[in-house]
């Protein structure tokens, strides 16, 4: 990725383009060193390439509607998807050809099974080149025409003339993507949990594909997509065990019925080998990204976040409230925490103590806030639990209680505040500059009653109680 530093000072959609462009220019350069044989990673990188500009698509797609269509978005799945079907074939097969069986009947099952894998990675190359000799070079030229034509007007009413960058529409995907990944690792409990576990290795995609083509301008970046990336390879790893000892079950069952096929202890003694396989690799994930063995790695991912939000100065945030009727619709999958906050006695300066609960276990803050209204001063610095308990005793009297949700829309973060206490729902947004325009989303917008930003009567240190 030769992305310009400087590029996420941009104006996102000009800047999104850019980045569309470039993962365009690498698929195409590997869908000709594939057709011309002289790389033989070559369909690898095509899959890459279509996925990373799949991701940035579907990321940055409120700001891309002038130039990608969702008909696009469908055929590029499409043909992702029929590069996916031959190099998955490619990954078992070089997996089988690593293993040295114990047993004749276990390396008779080994090459039959190596057999009928290249019968079906010949039908599905066949397929893969008729698709994309057909359908790429089309749709790259029409979205190559598309995407490097961009008109925009000076507009005070526009959002993304009042300061919408890419780096801060970035900042909005990397909170929302990194705690979806929390979230998704957080439901993997067990070696059986393959599913989840796939949906994990997606989310660890999406979000390592933003991040990449910041890494110029954010040096944190690249720690956080190396690390990604290991964690990519190891569910994968898992994933492909997972595969090959479904389709060994599924041999199983038709062994019968099938010709010239192998000992069936040959085929037991691959399916033991996967599932002890899969256990290994699942006690890695364990020890490596389950329970607490990641806080310290999304702290990170949030740091990031904050690093490429736009502040001047440093520490001074900008956001708007809203109080509504009562709790929007949410999804499931919508990450959600439990907060208990309490001030400790104080005058101009507010002290906030605050314990956060989720899905990765229970943290605990003390906060510094000065100022009111659409610009304030916020330092937050993490505590212990001890410190947090003796001083929380001094905040009696001055309490709240709430479940926050979290759900992105059109590159901002919305926090949805449901007050555990009282009969009370708030909606919060950071900006990127005071005179930043806000569009509602539709699905807050019905619920909602009115502004109060700056309103004393809805600050949080005011409704302690």
């Amino acid at each position: 990725m030769t992305i310009d530093a400087r590029l996420i000072d941009r104006p996102v959609k000009p800047a999104v383009r850019l980045i569309a462009l470039d993962f365009l220019a690498q698929s195409e350069a590997a869908r000709r060193a594939w057709k011309e044989g002289t790389d033989p990673e070559a369909l690898h990188d095509l899959r890459v390439g279509l996925r990373r500009l799949r991701s940035c698509l579907r990321a940055y797609a409120p700001y891309l509607q002038e130039s990608v269509r969702r008909k696009d978005r469908k055929r590029l799945s499409a043909l992702a998807r029929v590069t996916s079907d031959r190099r998955d074939r490619e990954v078992q097969l070089e997996r089988l050809s690593r293993i040295t069986p114990d047993t004749e009947a276990e390396a008779h099952a080994i090459g039959w099974l190596t057999r009928r894998l290249e019968a079906d990675m010949r039908t599905a190359d066949a397929e893969a080149r008729r698709v994309i000799d057909a359908g790429f070079p089309r749709e790259r030229a029409r979205l190559e025409r598309r995407l490097a034509r961009f008109e925009g007007e000076i507009d005070p009413a526009d959002p993304d003339a009042s300061g919408a960058t890419l780096g801060f529409v970035a900042a909005g995907l990397v909170t929302v993507q990194g705690a979806e990944l929390e979230a998704r690792l957080a439901n993997v409990r067990e070696p059986r949990d393959q599913k989840l576990a796939h949906d994990a290795r997606i989310a660890g995609k999406r979000l390592r594909y933003v991040l990449e083509p910041l890494r110029p301008a954010l040096p944190l970046a690249v720690i956080i997509v190396d690390r990604l990336k290991a964690l990519q390879d190891l569910l994968g790893d898992m994933h492909d065990a997972d595969v090959l000892h479904a389709q060994i079950m599924t041999l199983l069952a038709e062994l019968s019925n099938t010709e010239d096929a192998p000992p069936e202890e040959g085929l037991l003694a691959l399916l033991a080998r996967f599932a002890a396989e899969r256990a290994q690799l699942f006690e890695r994930v364990k020890q490596e990204w389950l329970g607490q063995h990641a806080i310290s790695f999304f702290d990170e991912i949030r740091r990031a976040a904050h690093a490429l939000r736009i502040h001047a100065p440093d520490g001074i945030e900008v956001e708007r409230k809203y109080l509504l009727d009562r709790l929007p619709r949410m999804s499931r999958r919508v990450r959600r925490i439990r907060i208990d906050q309490g001030w400790l006695p104080g005058d101009r300066l507010k002290e906030r103590l605050r314990r956060v609960t989720g899905p990765e276990g229970t943290r605990w803050f003390r906060t510094v806030k000065w100022g009111r209204g659409v610009r304030r001063i916020e330092i937050e610095d993490e505590t212990t639990r001890d410190v947090f308990n003796k001083l929380w005793r001094h905040t009696r009297g001055r309490r709240v209680h709430k479940r926050r949700y979290f759900r992105e829309d059109a590159g901002l973060v919305w926090e949805i505040d449901q007050f555990l206490d009282r009969e009370l729902v708030l909606a919060e947004v950071e900006l990127p500059a005071v005179d930043a325009h806000v569009e509602l989303p539709a699905w807050l917008e019905a619920h909602v009653v009115r502004e109060v930003t700056g309103d004393a009567a809805f600050v949080n240190a005011n409704l302690a109680s």
